[in-house]
């Protein structure tokens, strides 16, 4: 239940930077969500943000995200 609000608080957030176009902010709610969508174990819901935030890390030479 708690993963559940929190993805649910990280993907307003995304809302939210993606309607001021902020591509960091983007990324880091993509890669938030990606990871709590692992622990709850939805892993093709986790595989898709990750790669929406590794287009993003990609886009904007934010290499330090790469992991």
């Amino acid at each position: 239940m708690v993963i559940d609000q929190t993805i649910n608080h990280f993907q307003e957030a995304r809302r939210i930077a993606a309607s001021i176009d902020n591509q960091l902010r983007i990324l880091i709610a993509d890669m938030n969500i990606g990871k709590y969508y692992i622990e709850l174990n939805k892993i093709d819901s986790a595989i898709s943000y990750e790669n929406e935030a590794l287009g993003i890390t990609v886009k904007q030479g934010q290499g330090k995200y790469t992991g």
